[in-house]
């Protein structure tokens, strides 16, 4: 059953999938700011060079496995196995086995997850939980 996603996300998880760095500008501002593995890329054309280099050293998809607007401040989504969620933010049942991730506007949490090249970590920055 497909998810029903807002349209941002739905369109950030079309555009990473996809070979298009250029469709990134449906994502991204001209000024925006993207921080990963410990650099960041500021402005749309480093934005779509970032993509095109993370895409050639981990070939990875996103899939999103679930995620749920619940009181218009709150968002929450399942976890892979292979990620870790650390920082802001409720893991269910526990933060050992994180099988659910809840966050509020405001929060930002940092997601380990195993990768053939070893851990990667992400930072995900609640900036506004929008109802779709």
């Amino acid at each position: 059953m497909p998810l029903n996603l807002p349209t941002p996300v739905a369109t950030y998880i079309a555009v990473e999938n996809g070979d298009d760095v250029t469709a990134l500008a449906h994502c991204f501002a001209e000024n925006a700011i993207v921080q990963d593995e410990g650099r960041t890329m500021k402005g749309l054309a480093a934005i779509q060079r970032w993509k095109t280099e993370t895409k050639q050293k981990y070939h990875h998809t996103v899939e999103p496995l679930a995620a749920v607007q619940k009181d218009g401040k709150t968002a929450a989504f399942l976890v892979s196995s292979d990620a870790s969620p650390q920082g802001d933010g409720h893991c269910s049942p526990s933060r050992s086995v994180c099988a659910t991730l809840t966050v509020r506007a405001g929060d930002t949490v940092f997601i380990d997850v195993a990768a053939s090249a070893g851990n990667v970590q992400y930072e995900l920055d609640v900036k506004q939980v929008a109802s779709s």
